[in-house]
């Protein structure tokens, strides 16, 4: 047999084995990172998990409780021998009580802590007429937030209104009289 081919075969096989070896190492380099790189994102990945799963996000929580008690007692504020038929009460953004005092023809106002009301539409005496500075069975009040009132005088079939502190009123809609 002829050494140098000897020699040669087993030379080849050694550079075989040694290529096979570095690629398989490459791979086997290849491998593991690709393993460790996984696991360190798999573990970040249950920890944030956790987190989101552990911590409660916090809750805007909007106290909506009402803080209207009933009293059951009840006091009475407007009436007893001052009102006949109150029809419709309001208050406005002042906290002052309107009343439509139909059956005395007119329109009473209560500031807050009045014993009494005064007139603000209509006749003081609670007589009926159909004149500008009168009304006949009021049923409805709304006051606007320049204060001007406005009034349903049910039995004149108008809708009248009183600016700021003025003894006769406007008719708005309606019959201009009977």
């Amino acid at each position: 047999m002829n050494l140098e081919k000897i020699g040669n075969i087993n030379d080849h096989h050694r550079i075989n084995k040694r290529k096979q070896k570095k690629l398989f190492g490459c791979i086997n380099q290849t491998i593991k990172r690709f393993i460790i790189i996984s696991t360190i994102l798999l573990t970040i990945g249950i920890l944030i998990t956790l987190l989101v799963l552990l911590i409660k996000p916090s809750k805007h929580v909007i106290n909506r409780e009402v803080n209207f008690r009933w009293n059951g007692a009840g006091i009475t504020i407007a009436g007893n021998t001052q009102l006949n038929t109150p029809c419709v009460a309001i208050v406005d953004y002042q906290n002052t009580l309107y009343i439509a005092d139909t059956s005395n023809s007119r329109i009473q106002k209560y500031v807050m802590g009045a014993t009494y009301g005064t007139t603000v539409a209509g006749n003081a005496n609670g007589t009926q007429c159909n004149g500008l500075s009168e009304l006949r069975l009021p049923s409805q009040v709304l006051v606007g937030s320049n204060g001007y009132i406005f009034v349903a005088d049910t039995g004149n079939q108008r809708i009248m209104l009183w600016r700021n502190s003025s003894i006769s009123g406007e008719i708005v809609v309606g019959l201009t009289g009977r």
